[in-house]
């Protein structure tokens, strides 16, 4: 749904993505990892898109970093990379992906997730932050305050003169989607703490949230289910650009 954007409610999320994967050598964070749907997701839609000749076939390399605090699920997100890379191949882009251990509270895990970050974006063209499914462990007000220096220090270190952004992406429950819900929180929190970033015309006021609805169909029984989703964009231009 966010790359594909079937209602016209997610342009700039959509943007963003074919953005940074239009060709060249990408790198991509994808923190919390679980076991790789997001980065999946987004992989597996590129190379459907080039295959029907709907995006320009160029030739595209991912260096993917993959941040998870659970060992299983690192694993199986590192099976499920290995098993599309054929496919991927097929529609010349090629993944390089790099799976390491990450606790969303904890100052050291972030500081070595960051290093990584900085070695593995080296002649990037682009680079992409997705955080994904978060707000129910994070919508704890305990962890959301140990979080947030960890957030801070990730945004900081991605800020950069290439095209670099962060997608956020929640399920539209109502304790994500209000002023006070999840989002809410979360694009108070940037806007407090990144308003050097802002400058050439943009505004704090454009950082909010979009949120859209498809159905699909059921694949065991016979009926459709609804799926609702938000997400926000934060644009991170190197803080120098900005003045």
């Amino acid at each position: 749904m966010l790359m594909l954007d079937p209602k016209g409610k997610l342009d700039d999320i959509s943007d963003a993505f074919y953005q940074t994967f239009s060709g060249n050598r990408v790198f991509i964070a994808d923190i919390p990892a679980g076991a790789g749907a997001s980065i999946l997701t987004v992989l597996t839609t590129l190379a459907e898109l080039r295959k029907q000749e709907r995006i320009p076939r160029n030739p595209l390399t991912v260096v993917i970093l993959a941040g998870e605090i659970s060992e299983f699920s690192r694993g199986y997100a590192n099976s499920m990379l290995q098993s599309v890379k054929k496919d991927l191949a097929d529609q010349a882009i090629t993944i390089e992906p790099h799976i390491v251990p990450w606790n969303a509270l904890d100052a050291f895990s972030t500081t070595n997730l960051v290093r990584k970050m900085t070695l593995h974006s080296q002649n990037a063209a682009a680079r992409m932050v997705i955080l994904a499914n978060f707000s129910g462990f994070l919508n704890s007000s305990s962890n959301w305050k140990k979080a947030k220096p960890q957030f801070e220090e990730i945004f900081r270190h991605s800020t950069d003169e290439i095209f670099s952004t962060a997608i956020w992406i929640e399920p539209g429950k109502n304790d994500v989607t209000s002023e006070s819900g999840f989002l809410g929180k979360v694009t108070k929190w940037f806007k407090d703490n990144f308003q050097v970033v802002f400058g050439n015309g943009r505004n704090a006021k454009d950082i909010g949230f979009a949120s859209s609805t498809s159905q699909f169909k059921h694949p065991l029984k016979d009926h459709d289910v609804r799926s609702n989703l938000t997400v926000v964009r934060f644009d991170l231009p190197e803080v120098g650009g900005a003045e």
